[in-house]
């Protein structure tokens, strides 16, 4: 194994912490997911909202980027040592991390489609506080983390004032639009609304 090892190129080295890396963590994710219902990616875009599959495409999460580096690193392994050309392997690499990312964005969509078909009344999340999971442009949409009735949500949502509000900020839900959009305002440290923020949204 030790005289594998010390056979191996930089660039196979390289291509070997990639899959060792990303694939860690992407199982070790997907551990906690399915068998203790702990999310262990605060940052992921798995969302239900209704234009899921246009959203599920352009994020760059913790899971995307470990599924990236799982996938490209074995494949541009595959390459290098079949090859023996770096440029023909790094290109091999991204597009085969790229086809990755894709297809779990694809899956992601499909996942959120199903939780969308659930029996949730999202004008109950009134009150509730959340986290923003990608960022509320100016005058723009995001999506906002939320726990309801058991279940972890994602809602497309935008700012009550029209801000930015960056990812991870603590929100709180003070209407819901009539296509189900979230309107939120960011909470301070101790829990409660920003200053300047219309209470309960008015």
């Amino acid at each position: 194994m030790f005289e594998f090892l010390e056979q191996m190129s930089g660039m196979e080295y390289m291509y070997v912490i990639m899959m060792v890396a990303g694939g860690t963590i992407f199982f070790i994710r997907l551990f906690l997911m399915f068998f203790t219902g702990i999310d262990a990616d605060p940052s992921d875009a798995e969302t239900s909202i209704a234009d899921s599959s246009e959203t599920a495409l352009r994020y760059i999460s913790l899971q995307s980027i470990s599924s990236f580096g799982l996938i490209g690193g074995l494949f541009g392994f595959w390459a290098e040592r079949t090859f023996h050309n770096s440029v023909i392997s790094v290109l091999i690499t991204l597009a085969a991390g790229a086809v990755m990312v894709l297809i779990m964005a694809r899956l992601t969509a499909f996942m959120l489609k199903l939780q969308n078909r659930g029996n949730i009344k999202i004008s109950n999340s009134v009150g509730k506080d959340g986290k923003v999971y990608l960022t509320l442009q100016k005058d723009g949409t995001g999506q906002v983390e939320f726990s309801m009735q058991g279940r972890r949500l994602y809602y497309s949502a935008v700012s009550e004032n029209g801000e930015v509000i960056p990812t991870g900020t603590r929100v709180r839900i003070v209407r819901v639009t009539d296509d189900s959009v979230l309107v939120v305002v960011p909470l301070t440290a101790d829990g409660a609304e920003e200053k300047g923020t219309p209470a309960g949204g008015r």
